[in-house]
């Protein structure tokens, strides 16, 4: 037991010398607390990118504002048009309708006066005729 006892005691010394230098070099690999571990450096470049990105971030949420305001005005101007344009095509279609109903007025009273003039031309044919057909007889030789 005893030289158990001495195997245990060296096992136990060798474990504590070990111990002790793992923390020895556990400790060197720690930053010291006044050295610079180099975090604030990067803490300071996150920080300026960080107020970058919102100085960015509110360009373009005043840009987007713009452009809304920009997108509504276009869009009332689009359907102010539309009902212009919707007013006015109802508006040639009423002139249409007119127009197609002058022109076969005018198309209609200028048959009209076409048959007219036709009519009497055929009556002072037939008075012409019949006149002719009257001298004809009254020249005409009289058979006894």
């Amino acid at each position: 037991m005893e030289q158990l006892k001495v195997k245990h005691t060296k096992e136990i010394d060798e474990l504590k010398k070990k111990h002790s230098q793992e923390l020895a070099k556990k400790q060197d690999k720690k930053p010291q607390e006044s050295g610079d571990c180099g975090h604030e450096k990067i803490i300071t470049i996150l920080e300026e990118k960080c107020a970058f990105l919102e100085t960015e971030k509110q360009e373009m949420m005043y840009l987007n504002d713009v452009m809304a305001t920009d997108n509504k005005e276009l869009r009332e101007k689009y359907e102010q048009l539309m009902t212009e344009l919707s007013m006015k095509e109802a508006e040639w279609c009423e002139k249409e309708e007119q127009l197609n109903m002058k022109l076969k007025l005018q198309w209609g009273e200028k048959y009209r006066q076409w048959m007219e003039q036709t009519e009497k031309q055929i009556a002072d044919l037939q008075k012409v005729n019949q006149y002719m057909k009257e001298q004809l007889r009254s020249q005409a030789p009289k058979d006894d």
